[in-house]
């Protein structure tokens, strides 16, 4: 469970930096 959260929140933070980049 923990494990599955955070690969959740670094999916969500590399969207994130993907989206400011472009």
């Amino acid at each position: 469970m923990e494990r599955s959260n955070h690969a959740s929140i670094h999916i969500q933070g590399s969207t994130t930096q993907n989206a400011k980049q472009a």
